[in-house]
């Protein structure tokens, strides 16, 4: 909601929406965050570096709970609740100041936020902060893992943070390429959605051409199917009339004949 009110410059031309920049900067940057809480997820389980050089205590690597019996952890020590608590932190903290990087057209701290969306971002994360350090609540499955552990998930954020305009600019550099637009206008010319319908269109076109072609020829067939009944039927009349004709002529041959006859007589 903060973001409505945010501080911004206004463009000197009109501008519209370009989706295939939006979508592919979207993507760069999602993988990036994906890339930072994975690793940072890694370095939590699978090394001793945060334990060993900040002696931070980590109940999923402690060997007392891991030989209990029955287990402290049903599901593995991968289910731990502060591990989750960290987790949920990081999480939190670098998507929400994402938005930081994707309001500036080049660095994030050329460009002032507005004051709202500073309050917002502030105190989202306090609290994310808080709960994560405080909160011991069995049925949200976290558990509170101290100021130590908070502060590695901050410093960890603020490292893959800076790295983000980079991305972003390295990113549109490459979509606003020539190669890379006449790349996208051929693939768009392709795959875009006018000429798909264009396409099921005429191939519509093409069945309903060949249905009408069928039909066509049916009432075709059908029409000299009718035509020679109709021949048939004139040849069938035709000979009646003939027959009709001929027995009239032979009779009124043989009345004349009879009259001759019978005058002779």
């Amino acid at each position: 909601m903060t973001i409505s009110k945010d501080r911004v410059k206004p463009s000197p031309h009109p501008d519209r929406w370009n989706l295939g920049e939006v979508f592919i900067l979207a993507t760069a940057l999602g993988w990036w965050l994906t890339a930072a809480t994975l690793i940072y997820l890694a370095t939590l389980y699978k090394t001793s570096f945060w334990t060993d050089t900040f002696h931070l205590y980590a109940d999923w690597k402690n060997p007392v709970l891991l030989a209990q019996v029955p287990p402290y952890f049903p599901y593995g020590p991968q289910n731990s609740f502060m591990l989750k608590s960290l987790i949920y932190l990081q999480v939190s903290m670098i998507g929400q100041a994402l938005i930081f990087c994707t309001r500036a057209y080049w660095m994030f701290f050329m460009d002032r936020p507005g004051i709202l969306l500073m309050s917002a971002f502030c105190f989202a994360q306090s609290t994310a902060t808080f709960l994560s350090v405080y909160a011991n609540w069995g049925f949200t499955d976290i558990e509170g893992v101290g100021w130590g552990w908070a502060a590695t998930a901050w410093v960890w954020n603020v490292i893959w943070f800076l790295p983000c305009d980079f991305v972003k600019i390295g990113v549109r550099s490459i979509i606003l390429s020539k190669g890379f637009r006449n790349w996208s206008a051929r693939t768009s010319k392709k795959f875009s959605i006018r000429r798909l319908v264009r396409r099921f269109r005429r191939d519509d076109d093409d069945d309903d051409s060949e249905e009408g072609d069928e039909e066509e020829e049916e009432e075709e067939e059908n029409g000299k199917k009718s035509k020679n009944k109709n021949n048939n039927g004139k040849k069938k009349k035709d000979e009646k009339k003939k027959s009709k004709r001929q027995k009239s002529t032979e009779e009124y041959s043989c009345k004349i004949r009879d009259e001759k006859n019978v005058c002779h007589d």
